[in-house]
């Protein structure tokens, strides 16, 4: 077995360094997603805790910050919290899981109120629902990735 590099024997021709590996993100905006999943999983940073993992799909055309087309079935996840985070001054961890459930089964929070469950329904009554996310994009030490900011019921 050769470790010569410099081979090619893809036949490409091309400079693997000039190809960009990152992972393509969706510029800042609300767009239409599909529910894809919808889980309880345990914290990854907290053992004990919980979180209610939400996968996406894209269900419509969107674009990045350049200006490159993202094609629907582009996936996004969102993990919210299933407990109080004990830091002071916190937000209330269930006003993301009920705008959530709300949005998914075509409520508004405010307007439907007394329409809002009791309790968070099965988790295949999610699969297949359409909902809108407002996307933000962030820049971290792992490099750009859409941040989910919250979500409204489709129109």
């Amino acid at each position: 077995m050769s470790d010569d590099l410099s081979i090619d024997p893809l036949g490409l021709g091309i400079s693997l360094r000039e190809v960009d590996t990152s992972r393509p993100v969706l510029k800042d905006g609300k767009y239409r997603f599909t529910i894809k999943e919808v889980s309880r999983v345990p914290s990854a940073k907290t053992p004990g805790n919980f979180n209610l993992l939400v996968i996406l799909s894209l269900a419509q055309q969107g674009e990045t910050p350049d200006g490159l087309t993202i094609q629907p079935g582009f996936q996004l996840r969102r993990y919210m919290p299933l407990q109080q985070s004990p830091t002071e001054g916190a937000p209330d961890f269930k006003v993301d899981i009920t705008r959530f459930i709300c949005a998914s089964f075509g409520l508004d929070p405010v307007v439907d109120k007394e329409r809002i469950p009791e309790r968070c329904p099965s988790f295949d009554n999610f699969m297949g629902r359409e909902i809108m996310a407002t996307v933000k994009v962030t820049d971290d030490d792992t490099g750009k990735q859409n941040d989910i900011r919250g979500f409204s019921k489709v129109d």
